[in-house]
């Protein structure tokens, strides 16, 4: 499927894509480069990281994160539609007549069985005729009316019910992906925060040593300042690089968002909570149909 992409290179200049829904970022950004030579750099971030790992895929992912494009170290921004397909250059002169006049494989598929059943109805009601009245045509396509839709529901319904059931697989595995990757998120952050506190702890039974049983507190005291002031610089430098403060909070976001683009990796899909809540809402929709009987 092709999927449009309008890319904002300045307030005035908008440059539009189409993309696969299966391209990936090393794709989009050959795709890029290929269209402007003036392109030398392009950098994809995500909550203030670069994304390094560029086999991911790129509508997946930006569908439900936000993403930063640098082009030559300056940000644009980018939108996509879903609702249609733009002229594009690469397309054949046919494309567009081809869209309008295709008829979707479903409908195809409904016609073919309904023409299918009209035929066999017809012959089992007139067996020994070739030729048929305009009254017997037509009672004909009632009764197929009829069964076609007593049939059609019932295996619609049976569809649907294999679907709400693989569906409801699908949102296991994500609620268990999604506590495994807060039980891990969460186990890294309290062993960072942990090795903290122990190195505070034998900073001190060190300093208490050398102060008590080596050199003496005149000598001991300027290094404590300077620990200190150590300690006090690093967290200064984490908070102007992350924009955050050193909290338990924090590291666990990190880890949580670490973990979280190794599973995209590892997974290919979007993001646990946008896909568990896309299920949840296909899995509420099949079960009003089912329960009502209604077809799609």
């Amino acid at each position: 499927m092709n999927i449009k992409m309008n890319l904002h290179l300045s307030e005035d200049v908008c440059r539009q894509f189409i993309i696969k829904s299966h391209t990936t970022f090393e794709e989009l950004q050959e795709l890029l480069q290929k269209e402007d030579e003036k392109i030398s750099q392009i950098k994809f971030s995500f909550n203030g990281e670069e994304i390094t790992e560029k086999d991911i895929n790129f509508l997946d992912f930006a569908l439900n994160n936000h993403i930063d494009i640098f082009i030559n170290n300056r940000n644009h921004a980018f939108d996509i539609d879903l609702n249609g397909n733009a002229a594009y250059y690469n397309n054949s002169e046919f494309d567009a007549d081809f869209a309008k006049n295709e008829v979707p494989i479903q409908d195809a598929e409904i016609l073919n069985n309904f023409i299918t059943l009209y035929k066999k109805t017809l012959q089992q009601n007139h067996p020994e005729k070739q030729s048929y009245s305009i009254q017997e045509i037509q009672q004909n396509a009632y009764d197929t009316i009829e069964q076609f839709n007593h049939k059609n529901n019932a295996v619609n319904i049976q569809k649907k019910v294999e679907i709400y059931q693989n569906l409801l697989r699908q949102l296991e595995q994500e609620k268990a992906t999604l506590e495994n990757l807060e039980n891990q998120a969460k186990n890294d952050s309290k062993n960072f925060i942990k090795g903290i506190i122990l190195l505070n702890i034998i900073q001190g039974a060190i300093l208490f040593y050398l102060t008590y049983w080596v050199w003496g507190w005149d000598t001991v005291e300027p290094i404590a300042y300077l620990l200190a002031l150590g300690v006090e610089a690093v967290g200064l430098w984490y908070f102007i690089r992350r924009g955050r403060g050193l909290s338990m909070k924090e590291m666990f976001t990190n880890k949580y968002n670490s973990k979280k683009l190794e599973i995209l990796k590892n997974k290919k899909s979007t993001n646990t909570e946008a896909q568990m809540k896309f299920l949840q809402n296909k899995i509420n929709l099949l079960n009003s149909k089912i329960l009502h009987g209604q077809s799609a």
